[in-house]
């Protein structure tokens, strides 16, 4: 999912009011159950109808390589208020076989601005220097009640577009 505003040498708008809540963003079928067991209850109608559809085979579980994802969530800059809340990521690094997809992360946002991150699962991103969540830049980012099984975060500041209202 990509989401931004815009920035041009004449121009310079943010995306705000942004809502991305009780999605699946990779995921391997048969292990539904188990997701289900610990997704918030807005991803559980979803889940459920999945398994409907594995149960009656009107989708095929045999290959199970559903979560080969590069990055989740991605805004480059010019992104204000913005909950992305109640969300179940997984993505390949716990896979035994890659298939050479590479990953970057289930979160990267760059010059964020009144972020809330919470109560989401994450699983099978980077955990290390590369990170699994990345938040560059941002100003006023709310972490809280999340689940990160195998995933880092990396937040640091520098100067980036997005930051304020203006290039200057």
């Amino acid at each position: 999912i990509y989401v931004s505003g815009f920035a041009t040498s004449a121009a310079y708008r943010h995306m705000q009011n942004l809502q991305i809540e009780g999605n699946l963003i990779g995921l391997k079928v048969n292990e539904l159950s188990g997701i289900k067991s610990v997704s918030a209850e807005e991803t559980k109608p979803t889940i459920t109808k999945l398994q409907t559809l594995a149960e009656a085979k009107k989708i095929d579980v045999e290959e199970n390589e559903q979560n080969y994802i590069s990055t989740g969530i991605n805004s480059y800059n010019t992104l204000k208020d913005a909950k992305i809340n109640k969300n179940f990521f997984y993505s390949n690094s716990d896979n035994v076989d890659k298939h050479g997809v590479g990953q970057d992360h289930a979160i990267y946002l760059r010059g964020s601005q009144n972020i809330d991150f919470v109560g989401n699962h994450v699983r099978g991103f980077h955990n290390g220097p590369a990170g699994g969540i990345k938040f560059k830049s941002g100003r006023n980012i709310l972490i809280m009640n999340n689940y990160f099984r195998n995933t880092g975060i990396i937040m640091y500041g520098n100067t980036e577009y997005g930051l304020g209202d203006t290039y200057t």
